[in-house]
């Protein structure tokens, strides 16, 4: 149900479903930023110096009194990409729906890269590093990222993104040192 959402409140080409992962374990005084498709941890401190506050929300999750960000994005532009977050109806209606359904803890939604084709995460260290994805690829992955899509009377969600997952050692990431 959540998808659809996505579709009532017309954010459909700028939010997409996110499940709720970790790629390695942040420091309270860090946050993710990513900048052209790597993220790594920022020192909360340092941000506004270093970004010049061109740094922007990008993903959210949500819990008992509303959404908060978790992932950010580094731009050349000051602008809020995402004014829409902030209406209530949505906020309202998103938590809802993933509250009743027992997905609180699960999943959250975040901005969809436009330019971007199918994708695969990769964490090497402290830096998770996301790539196109090779149409001929059949690695075991789990799916992170839906966009909602509406086929004819049907509202649909197409997975976007993936997590690489190592079955040898069965960690969802390249390098899990930091996964603690």
């Amino acid at each position: 149900q959540t998808h659809y959402q996505l579709i009532e409140y017309g954010v459909s080409n700028i939010l997409g479903i996110q499940l709720l992962h970790r790629h390695f374990m942040l420091a309270e005084t860090e946050q993710l930023v990513g900048t052209n498709g790597t993220f790594i941890p920022w020192g909360t401190a340092n941000i506004a110096f270093v970004s010049a506050g061109k740094v922007f929300p990008s993903a959210w999750a949500f819990k008992e009194g509303g959404a908060y960000p978790f992932e950010f994005q580094y731009s050349q532009k000051s602008v809020d990409p995402f004014p829409v977050l902030h209406t209530a109806g949505f906020l309202l209606a998103f938590y809802s729906a993933l509250h009743e359904a027992g997905l609180l803890d699960i999943l959250g939604v975040g901005l969809i890269d436009v330019d971007a084709a199918a994708t695969i995460e990769c964490t090497i260290g402290r830096a998770n590093i996301v790539v196109p994805r090779p149409d001929n690829d059949t690695s075991p992955v789990v799916p992170t990222f839906w966009v909602a899509q509406v086929d004819g009377a049907r509202v649909k969600a197409v997975c976007t993104q993936v997590c690489g997952y190592d079955t040898k050692t069965g960690t969802r990431h390249v390098d899990s040192r930091h996964d603690k």
